[in-house]
Formats: C-alpha cells, sequence, structure tokens
C-alpha cells in the first residue's frame, strides 16, 4: 500500500520558491486525486494553507505569517515523514474547519 505525499511550496513577494513535502502513511489506502480534493476543501481559497496550522514544517525563508501552497499529491514508496496517518491527518484539517 503506498505512502501519499504532499509536496508543498512557499512564494515571496519577489516570486523566489521554497519546496518542502511531507509523507504520510496511509493504512486506509487512500487514492492521491481523493486526498487533493480534501486538501482543497480545507484551504484558503481553495489554494493557501497556514503551514503551521497543518503542522508541515516552515520552509526556507518563511515566517510563521506566511502562506503556502499545494504543490502535489502523489502515491509513493517513500517512508513517512510525518507521524500521522493521511485519514487521520484529513480528519483533523476537517475538524479545525469546523470549529468556530
Amino acid at each position: 500500500m503506498p505512502n501519499i505525499l504532499i509536496s508543498y511550496l512557499y512564494r515571496d513577494e519577489g516570486n523566489y520558491k521554497s519546496f518542502g513535502m511531507v509523507v504520510f502513511s496511509n493504512k486506509t489506502n487512500l487514492a492521491s486525486e481523493v486526498v487533493g480534493k480534501q486538501l482543497r476543501t480545507a484551504m484558503i481559497s481553495t489554494e493557501f494553507f497556514d503551514p503551521t496550522t497543518w503542522g508541515f514544517p516552515l520552509l526556507e525563508h518563511q515566517e510563521s505569517t506566511d502562506w503556502s501552497e499545494i504543490d502535489g499529491v502523489e502515491e509513493t514508496a517513500l517512508e513517512p515523514t510525518d507521524k500521522r496517518d493521511i485519514a487521520d491527518f484529513l480528519r483533523s484539517l476537517q475538524q479545525k474547519s469546523t470549529q468556530p
């Protein structure tokens, strides 16, 4: 069963980019397309997210108040870099988005 890799980027005002990735285990065997759709519903304007809220590492030159963008979601054989399973991570995003 493949893990899920989420690649993301920070783009500064000069359009310089820094890239990062997080790999989650995928015990429920979610397809990357399903994960991508669920991520977009939790994003700001379906485009941006706050990496500190999501528990993602800040990227080079990124401040804690800067937003990131998703660069891609794919299935991978890489080992997880995050302790959370992708289903648990998506559930936590959904809970955050429904809290007042």
